[in-house]
């Protein structure tokens, strides 16, 4: 299975997906070079040319072990969007050792349940890992294409945007940002309910949140937003990785325009 994966990779393989940090192994001898596990049990990671990871290892869950939300140690996530990258070139040799500086990528870190070293992540830039797919798939999408349009230094068909990391389990409590019942203040609002100066509308306002919070408190509300609607639901609990790109149609050859 593994060989498969690897031959279908094009049959080279290497021990990073960093074109400045990695070493090419010997398939042959990859039992003994590379083992499948380090010393500490963690599994070593093989990669492709492009920087793809083809997995070494297959996970078995029992079925009737409980589930537990997937989230990103955050000690450590500064490091997927690491800012320089070496160019590489189509075979994976170094472009006269050149390095590329990328801008600054910002990165927001979100902890969870009183963790605070594990939770959600969000980024202004995409996964430093994937910056070689996109290039290679820049230089397809566009070579050939001598249309003014293209004449602008650092045109590109291809350009990331943002990143996000979070577990999916979070979208059965918020259909959208902020609306969480456990973030909303509904409790400190209703008990600043008979606060004086309160205008009208406000002392409305304040009296329904006091009859909502009566018939359930918000964190209540939220366990049952967790519950499994169906005895045989499996919960959503894997972590959802969104790298968000822009493609400007315009930079693409006329025979690549297909929309697909």
């Amino acid at each position: 299975m593994v060989e498969a994966a690897i031959q279908a990779n094009g049959g080279v393989i290497y021990d990073h997906w960093d074109p400045t940090r990695r070493r090419q192994l010997d398939l042959n001898n990859l039992a003994e070079e590379y083992p499948v596990f380090d010393d500490g049990g963690m599994e070593n990671r093989i990669y492709s040319e492009d920087g793809q990871y083809i997995k070494r290892v297959r996970v078995r869950v029992a079925r009737g072990a409980p589930s537990a939300g997937v989230l990103v140690h955050l000690d450590t996530v500064g490091e997927l969007f690491d800012n320089d990258d070496q160019v590489a070139n189509d075979d994976g040799s170094d472009s006269e050792g050149e390095h590329r500086h990328h801008d600054p990528v910002s990165v927001s870190v979100y902890p969870q349940s009183y963790f605070q070293r594990i939770g959600h992540v969000k980024a202004n830039g995409v996964i430093s890992a994937l910056r070689g797919v996109v290039a290679r798939m820049n230089r397809e999408l566009v070579e050939g294409n001598d249309d003014e349009y293209m004449e602008v230094p650092g045109r590109q068909a291809l350009t990331p945007i943002s990143c996000q990391l979070y577990n999916e389990l979070s979208h059965r409590v918020a259909k959208r940002a902020g609306t969480q019942e456990v973030q909303r203040g509904d409790q400190t609002a209703a008990m600043a309910f008979h606060y004086p100066g309160y205008n009208a509308t406000a002392d409305r306002r304040g009296l329904n949140l006091v009859v909502r919070c009566t018939e359930s408190l918000p964190s209540a509300r939220h366990f049952a937003l967790l519950n499994p609607i169906d005895p045989e639901e499996n919960m959503p609990t894997d972590l959802r990785v969104e790298n968000v790109y822009s493609l400007d149609m315009k930079a693409l050859l006329p025979v690549n325009r297909t929309g697909r």
